[in-house]
């Protein structure tokens, strides 16, 4: 979890320069003043400075450049044993490699010497930019080289370790011969004792939490990627923020998914969600690649109803901005390409026909975005790569000359844009800051509701989330998307992966937050005593309580203690206990609470308590028996509300449970039919049982349900109903049966 450590390195830091120096004891002697000299390695300095890199190196932190270019990093603390004849010594300041215009940066930072006749090692805080460019790593007091002092001063070879391989950013195997050390120090000195080893300094290759210990930074977001089953024939992909509904563009027709209908439409290319009224509409036309495709540029809604045709070929993009009854299209004629590009804006008039207003030329043009004031721009591979156009006559402004074909705009006007070959920026009215270098970035968009950017790129088939200008997740599998990705009310992620014909969902998982930690008890020998702890996290965290003896060692699970509440027998004094948290973001520990156990007294007594705890039934209740949908026509959808079902469990078993419901087709007496599964629902509960996932109703469906060792006591469970009328469906009253079955 080497993600992990760079929130720890610059704990480790200060903790170095603002813990006091031990007081002597007998045997050993403190050490006051020195100082270290060492390059880390002449050939890195010389290629980071030379004609290749074109890089920098600096100094810092108490750390100072000697004139034949090694580094000077004086002592802050020492401990020198005097029966061992062994050191550990301690030094301030950094330095910091890059090179290759940031994409190689290494920082090496408070550097620790250990000398004994076996084990003698140089430890550092080394920061590092991995080869493959995406995410600083921190190693927070690596075991960076091997030395081979003969003495506890003086000059000292040094090699490469294993653990300062990755360190290292894998720029050298292990074994690598480094400049050697040289150590001054006022004090004693000598070789070191037969037999002696190298003493390790406290936290030595670990992370948060206890020496050697690695936890996941609470709240900390990650993703979990699963395809839809291939044969989609994507080519885009928009969700409907208010019925949480997907639909998915390509292959002639748009789908809604999982398990909705198809409406066939010609050339289907872009479907894009108004985000306010939940309307879907349809851009059709070829694409470049599609030389043998006969469909036109034209605008439909996703139903099948054609709006209005461009008499153009190709389609490039379409932004939607149906509250002020405006939709703007990139497009370019048969024998063209992407340098004759043009934007057109389209209004709707009361009547709701659709007309073009405006075109304008805007060469190379392959992405547009509408601002939250309703400003359209368009993003280019070329110069000038963003422009702002006037909503009514389109008339340009550029915006930035470099070029940017991929737009997405946050909730508060901020505007995201990146390029296939070029840079990730941000957007404001203070001008544009680019913050990351990503390579083969195909897709971009926000979420409206944390503010991460999710970028989807073709190099690695991922997609890469950043928050506030700072890549905070990478790797997340997604699929090549090359004409967007939606985020859903839900915060769940689609990408639609056009390389294997499927639909990628990422779920966004929070890593656990201890929120109560266990306390520290009394107790006489014997007695049972209870300790508790609680953590947050999406998925909900599972629970894992450790102990450890008083005089250390390892923490240890206690068998079978999986719940907030540990209840144990008090035993040996001083032992310690702590729940460990986990789901699928990360692992936590809380803080350890201490069993102080006192032997028992002289006049104690003991009673036995009886009590006999009843079972009771796993019952089921329903506040109403009939709901009613709006009226709707053929080919629209009536939104409602299933009444609340009540489950209460009163068997004391934990078995869990599970609520599931299934509806007949839709009848009338006039003879009409409206197949079960047009009916959708989107389940809710108050939190003591799980919802199941949205879908239709043509099979049956969780409505909710609570896994063993949960569910127990009263659960409210309630949908909101979605039904979709087919077309040509015949008018009339219709009802259905919907049976909820509690097993």
């Amino acid at each position: 979890m080497r993600v992990l450590r760079s929130l720890v390195a610059s704990v480790l830091a200060a903790a170095a320069v603002l813990t006091a120096a031990p007081s002597a004891h007998a045997g050993t002697i403190a050490i006051d003043e020195g100082s270290l000299d060492w390059g880390v390695k002449e050939r890195f300095r010389s290629y980071i400075t030379g004609s290749i890199a074109h890089g920098t190196i600096t100094a810092g932190d108490g750390a100072t450049v000697n004139t034949d270019g090694t580094f000077r990093f004086p002592l802050t603390e020492g401990v020198y044993d005097t029966g061992q004849r062994t050191a550990l010594l301690s030094f301030s300041g950094q330095v910091r490699f890059t090179g290759h215009n940031g994409a190689l940066d290494l920082v090496v930072a408070n550097p620790k010497v250990a000398v004994g006749e076996t084990g003698s090692t140089l430890y550092a805080d080394v920061t590092s930019l991995p080869l493959d460019g995406t995410k600083p790593i921190s190693y927070p007091l690596v075991a960076f080289a091997a030395l081979t002092p003969e003495a506890t001063s003086g000059a000292m070879p040094a090699t490469l370790s294993a653990a300062g391989v990755p360190a290292f950013a894998d720029f050298y195997p292990e074994g690598e011969p480094l400049d050697p050390l040289t150590v001054a120090y006022d004090g004693p000195t000598g070789s070191p004792a037969p037999g002696s080893t190298a003493p390790v300094p406290e936290g030595a290759g670990g992370g948060p939490g206890e020496p050697g210990e690695e936890w996941t930074p609470p709240g900390t977001a990650k993703h979990t990627s699963e395809p839809v089953p291939p044969g989609l024939a994507i080519a885009s992909v928009d969700v409907d923020q208010r019925r949480n509904r997907v639909y998915v563009a390509g292959g002639g027709k748009v789908t809604t998914v999982p398990g909705g209908t198809a409406v066939e439409i010609p050339g289907a290319q872009f479907v894009r969600v108004d985000p306010g009224s939940g309307e879907a509409y349809v851009l059709s036309g070829r694409t470049y690649a599609q030389a043998g495709d006969q469909s036109t540029v034209a605008l439909w809604r996703a139903d099948g109803a054609k709006l209005l045709d461009l008499g153009a070929t190709y389609a490039q993009d379409l932004a939607l901005d149906l509250g002020r009854d405006r939709a703007y299209v990139i497009h370019y004629e048969a024998g063209g390409n992407l340098s004759d590009a043009k934007l057109s804006v389209l209004t709707r008039d009361g009547e709701g026909t659709w007309t073009r207003s405006a075109t304008v030329n805007r060469p190379y043009a392959s992405s547009v975005a509408v601002a939250p004031d309703g400003t359209p721009y368009t993003g280019a591979a070329v110069k000038p790569g963003i422009v702002r156009h006037a909503p009514g006559d389109l008339a340009p402004a550029t915006v930035a000359e470099d070029a940017y074909g991929l737009l997405a705009f946050a909730p508060d006007g901020t505007l995201y844009a990146g390029s296939l070959f070029g840079n990730a920026a941000k957007i404001t009215s203070s001008g544009v800051q680019t913050f990351r270098t990503v390579l083969y970035q195909t897709a971009m968009q926000v979420n409206p509701r944390t503010g991460d950017l999710y970028v989807a790129r073709a190099l690695g088939s991922d997609v890469l989330v950043y928050r506030d200008g700072e890549l905070v997740e990478e790797g997340i599998a997604g699929g090549v998307a090359r004409r967007g990705i939606a985020i859903g009310p839900d915060d769940k992620v689609y990408v639609p992966d056009d390389g294997q014909d499927r639909l990628v969902v990422l779920t966004r998982n929070v890593s656990p937050a201890v929120t109560r930690d266990p306390e520290d008890v009394t107790a006489r020998e014997g007695e049972q005593v209870t300790f508790t702890a609680a953590a947050s996290g999406t998925p909900a965290p599972t629970v894992a309580w450790q102990s450890r003896a008083a005089e250390g060692g390892q923490w240890a699970a206690v068998p079978g203690a999986d719940s907030a509440t540990l209840t144990v027998r008090a035993g040996a004094d001083g032992t310690r206990y702590r729940a460990v948290f986990t789901n699928v973001a990360g692992s936590i520990a809380t803080a350890a609470a201490t069993l102080s156990v006192g032997s028992p007294g002289a006049g104690s007594a003991t009673q036995t308590l009886a009590a006999e705890v009843v079972a009771g039934p796993l019952s089921l209740s329903v506040a109403g028996t009939g709901a009613s949908l709006p009226d709707v026509s053929a080919g629209q959808s009536a939104s409602g509300e299933l009444n609340p079902a009540t489950v209460t469990d009163l068997r004391g078993t934990a078995a869990g449970w599970s609520l599931v419901g299934q509806v007949t087709d839709f009848t009338s007496t006039g003879g009409g039919t409206i197949a079960a599964g047009s009916l959708g629902w989107v389940p809710r509960t108050d939190g003591n049982a799980a919802p199941g996932p949205g879908a239709g109703l043509g099979q049956a469906a969780t409505l909710c349900a609570a896994g063993a060792g949960s569910g127990s006591g009263v659960s409210a469970c309630s949908a909101g109903l979605s039904l979709q009328v087919p077309d040509g469906t015949r008018a009339g009253a219709y009802t259905a049966t919907l049976t909820l079955t509690l097993s």
